[in-house]
């Protein structure tokens, strides 16, 4: 099967740890251009792919590349107008979150992508951890018994460099940049849509607590912050038992059934659980799900077939930010 041509517009901090090293060693891709604004990334990447094309913009990007496909992680003010241009050259696009930093914009990205004639993917990339598809698997298969609530946690240290996190209207906020991430997955884990929300932002949108009822009656409350220690835990809880995951801790979810108490040697047990070989390995830095879902991307590309998370799920989970409360 022919190598898909891609390009990346945007290389900041995560798409030089975790896309273009993930792309360049897929056989199923070949990178064939790079945009890029700040002049000694430009140098970097030249030098680290001799064989692409390394442009200071993505309108060059995409004026002068062949490409099947482009994987979009500019700042989110820049999403929509690459958006719609690539979709208008027939391109298949994997847009990094938010969809875009107005509803206004991700509304017209949503619209627009409804008679795209190529896959587009919203970056959500937490749908394609294993210990997320392993939490909907059980949660399906009735393990927690009807589910009550959705309670996560997901908070980072502050940027250090001066960019668009840094700005609560560019998408940088708390809610736009991680809280997205969480209600998303409250819509994939449950397969329910948010009937009623509430939204508390506070300190220029670093921090934020939301509250969510699906249209099943199923409660969700999240944490979002900057500036914290990092954390990132997702907790399902039923009527028969309790599944969690902790990203830093664990490999697979934990679960707690509903008479389970935290006995000295519940306790021993979860700490040995903890030093176990596949629990070590992960911590700040390890993260499978952005290799799973390029690689669903790639298929998708090559398939000619749509995928999920589209950009309606972008929009989705971004219309929850709307009741905002200062």
């Amino acid at each position: 099967m022919t190598a898909v041509r891609i390009g990346i517009a945007g290389l900041g901090a995560i798409a030089t740890r975790f896309h273009l090293p993930i792309l360049q060693a897929s056989p199923l891709c070949e990178v064939v251009g790079l945009a890029e604004a700040e002049a000694s990334r430009r140098t970097a990447l030249a030098a680290q792919l001799p064989q692409a094309r390394v442009f200071p913009s993505w309108q060059q990007l995409l004026a002068e590349t062949q490409l099947d496909a482009l994987v979009v992680c500019l700042p989110p003010q820049l999403h929509a107008a690459c958006g719609l241009a690539a979709i208008n050259n027939g391109l298949a696009v994997y847009m990094e979150k938010p969809l875009a930093p107005t509803l206004d914009e991700a509304r017209q990205l949503a619209q627009a992508s409804q008679t795209a004639k190529a896959p587009l993917m919203m970056g959500f990339n937490f749908r394609f951890h294993p210990a997320i598809a392993e939490m909907r698997a059980q949660l399906q298969a009735g393990r927690l018994g009807p589910l009550l609530t959705v309670r996560s946690t997901f908070t980072t240290p502050a940027p250090h460099a001066e960019n668009w996190r840094r700005s609560p209207n560019a998408g940088g906020s708390a809610s736009l940049d991680l809280g997205v991430h969480h209600v998303d997955l409250f819509r994939f884990l449950t397969g329910h849509e948010v009937r009623e929300a509430s939204v508390l932002e506070h300190d220029s949108g670093s921090r934020s607590v939301v509250q969510l009822c699906s249209d099943h009656g199923v409660l969700f409350d999240g944490l979002f912050a900057r500036g914290a220690p990092e954390h990132f835990q997702i907790d399902l809880i039923g009527e028969k038992g309790q599944l969690s995951f902790a990203r830093h801790l664990d490999h697979a979810p934990v679960f707690r059934a509903v008479d389970q108490i935290w006995t000295r040697a519940e306790k021993v047990r979860r700490g040995l659980l903890a030093l176990q070989p596949r629990n070590l390995r992960y911590g700040p830095g390890h993260e499978p799900s952005f290799s799973h879902s390029l690689a669903a991307f790639i298929h998708a590309v090559q398939s000619k077939k749509t995928i999920q998370p589209d950009w309606l799920d972008g929009l989705r989970a971004q219309e929850v930010f709307s009741k905002v409360s200062a």
